[in-house]
């Protein structure tokens, strides 16, 4: 009987262990949390604190991209803390809401809106929109693939409707 009883405990242990490794628990809340940290570090130009969050390999991605850029994708960590850098220059007091983070195994898509004020003239602008962030398996950022528009999503609802 007690070796029973020993067993079931162990049994309830593993099981307890394995449930709560299954995506939908502690992993989505703590990959929504580096998502948010991630786009606060980037767009405000902390290109430095980019080393522990993201993938040497990393790739980020909006179509506003083409435009800014002459490239449809940034590619390789060093390119996205280049890219953070000169951001941060553009920019002045960054101030990123974010409006609804839905998180599943290794994927995050985050809602955000986005105000700034451009350095060079002073006019501040705002836009928001919604990205997917992907995570490898060392909890580092692999992936950013974005779209955003003026107004943004949450931009174009109402209060309480999101």
């Amino acid at each position: 009987m007690r070796d029973m009883v020993h067993k079931s405990f162990m049994l309830a242990g593993l099981i307890g262990g394995l449930i709560a490794c299954q995506p939908g628990t502690r992993m989505n809340e703590t990959h929504k949390k580096l998502a948010e940290e991630y786009l606060r570090t980037l767009y405000s130009g902390d290109a430095a604190a980019l080393d522990n969050l993201v993938s040497d390999e990393v790739v980020s991605t909006y179509p506003i991209y083409q435009e800014i850029l002459g490239t449809e994708a940034i590619r390789g960590k060093e390119a996205l803390k280049e890219f953070s850098k000169g951001f941060g220059q553009r920019w002045s007091d960054p101030d990123l809401s974010i409006d609804e983070t839905i998180a599943e195994g290794y994927d995050v898509v985050v809602l955000w809106s986005f105000k700034a004020t451009r350095s060079d003239s002073g006019e501040e602008q705002h836009w928001g929109g919604i990205t997917l962030i992907r995570f490898d398996q060392e909890g580092r950022i692999t992936l950013e693939a974005g779209e955003e528009s003026l107004p943004g999503p949450s931009g174009r609802l109402k209060p309480g409707e999101l």
